[in-house]
């Protein structure tokens, strides 16, 4: 993801490649038919005088407002249909998203016009007079045609839209449905929505409803129908890595590879021209307003998340997770960006998040935060760690501008890695120390650190071909005896830089001495 155009600046098209329109055509539904079977078995219940309530969950992106759209519209048809919705904010009114269904549904049912019949009655009877007047009006209307109560968006919804639609189903005789979409925040034990779900299951008046990532084939079908023509598997595995087939995702990144030219038909595919999918704005700004909802201490820690990895812990993040920031992390504000991943573990729900939370990180404080994570992975880091904790640390030690200690910790990688039979992985840590080290600068040790990465890394080389040499007898030993020849004088080589730093070294403690 990160060698895109994370710049803003649009990718050139190449001459002689199609262009691309810049509409995304609207595709049907993919991939969600064992969920419209569900809806439809708790349909078919309603209808013959079983009422329910089908809450379509998951993700945000996952396609609930969609799917949401295509039952309402299937049941349109015979069904009398009431839809509502709720908005994000505390400043609404109760019962907003229940109020907008029951006022399409029969104009008497509105709950301001119900709550005044009720006569002003207080507390918790008034409540139960108001959510029975309510449902004795949609069991009216349910007698002249089966009625479905579509609300989408409910994770925004308070805990008075949640009883009142728990109400109304549990109390209706007659033909009744609600159909209702949220991210799947809801079922949290902090949710508004925990109590009213929780009686619903307990009737078995709740049809639970999921909505997983689509897989490849699934990805590849909704490329195809968006981009109007065959896809190359190559842009589709692209798709679907930086989506993690997420439909929402999916769509946006196509638009904005259409709109900046990166994607041509070509050999009568559609594929990428060049680089790889960089962040489309539209999410880069939809994550921008997530992280603004969050205070400072929380979007800070979300930030060493994102530079250390797609999923991240408590060690990680060490001394940035005070209680405050670890309770954020659980809240529906911060759930639209990560997912809970283990015990004190979480991890971003999609790439492209967590590209475009990187994206917005100056690099000065980049650089602040890769010591940070740096420090805390040496500080949990025990004396004989893994080369995989040693290399994470060399990369975080690199890409804060500590080359020295890069270089050093990239040599212990490379260490544990051949001890650990990694022969490849010794190899490129070992290079990764050459590199660190050759940016060091002019001080008195940087050519001794110099010479041991060379020599860490003709050794790493020996041993991979040394491990990798075919037994006596075989036909390849004569071919590979000259290459192990040239990596044993390119060890030797090492050893004579090493040793020449050393005696320079050495001369000029003499002299310094002598003055």
């Amino acid at each position: 993801m990160g060698a895109g155009t994370g710049d803003g600046s649009q990718t050139p098209r190449p001459r002689g490649v199609s262009a691309a329109p810049v509409v995304i055509a609207e595709a049907p539904l993919v991939g969600r038919a064992g969920q419209l079977a569900q809806v439809a078995e708790a349909v078919a219940r309603a209808k013959a005088g079983r009422p329910g309530v089908v809450l379509i969950s998951g993700e945000p992106g996952c396609g609930k407002t969609r799917l949401l759209k295509d039952v309402t519209a299937s049941l349109a048809v015979e069904w009398a249909t009431a839809e509502g919705y709720a908005l994000p904010g505390g400043a609404l009114p109760p019962y907003y998203a229940v109020g907008r269904a029951v006022r399409s549904l029969a104009p008497g049912a509105e709950m301001g016009a119900v709550a005044g019949g009720v006569g002003g009655i207080a507390g918790d009877e008034g409540r139960i007079r108001l959510f029975d007047s309510v449902a004795a009006s949609v069991d009216a209307a349910a007698s002249d045609r089966p009625v479905a109560i579509a609300l989408d968006d409910m994770q925004w919804a308070g805990r008075d839209d949640w009883d009142a639609v728990a109400h109304i189903v549990r109390a209706v005789r007659g033909p009744v449905v609600a159909v209702v979409a949220a991210r799947d925040s809801v079922w949290s034990a902090k949710s508004p929505a925990a109590a009213a779900l929780v009686e619903l299951n307990r009737l078995r008046l709740l049809t639970d409803v999921r909505l997983a990532p689509l897989g490849g084939g699934e990805v590849e079908t909704l490329c195809s129908h968006a981009l109007g023509g065959p896809v190359a598997p190559g842009l589709c595995e692209r798709v679907r890595g930086a989506s993690d087939g997420n439909p929402f995702l999916v769509e946006e990144l196509l638009a904005h590879l259409l709109r900046n030219g990166g994607v041509a038909m070509r050999e009568g595919a559609w594929d990428l021209v060049e680089g790889e999918p960089s962040v489309p704005p539209t999410i880069a700004l939809a994550v921008g307003q997530a992280l603004d909802a969050l205070d400072t201490a929380a979007r800070r820690a979300l930030r060493l998340g994102a530079v250390a990895g797609r999923t991240f812990d408590a060690v990680t993040l060490g001394p940035a997770l005070t209680p405050g920031v670890e309770r954020a992390l659980l809240e529906p504000a911060a759930g639209e960006l990560v997912s809970a991943a283990g015990r004190r573990a979480w991890s971003f729900r999609h790439d492209l998040v967590r590209e475009a939370v990187l994206g917005g990180i100056e690099p000065d404080e980049a650089a602040e935060l890769h010591r940070a994570v740096a420090d805390a992975c040496e500080a949990a880091a025990p004396a004989a760690g893994a080369f995989s904790r040693l290399a994470a640390i060399a990369y975080h030690r690199e890409r804060s501008g500590q080359h020295a200690e890069a270089a050093e910790a990239a040599i212990e990688a490379s260490l544990a890695a051949a001890a650990a039979f990694a022969t490849e992985d010794a190899v490129a840590l070992a290079a990764a120390a050459v590199d660190a080290a050759g940016r060091v600068g002019a001080a008195p040790a940087a050519g001794e650190l110099r010479a041991r990465a060379l020599l860490r890394l003709g050794e790493a080389h020996l041993r991979r071909a040394t491990c990798s040499r075919p037994r006596r007898g075989s036909s390849g030993s004569s071919r590979l005896a000259p290459g192990i020849r040239t990596l044993r004088r390119w060890a030797g080589c090492g050893w004579a830089w090493w040793r020449a730093a050393a005696r320079s070294i050495s001369g000029r403690r003499r002299r310094w001495r002598g003055r």
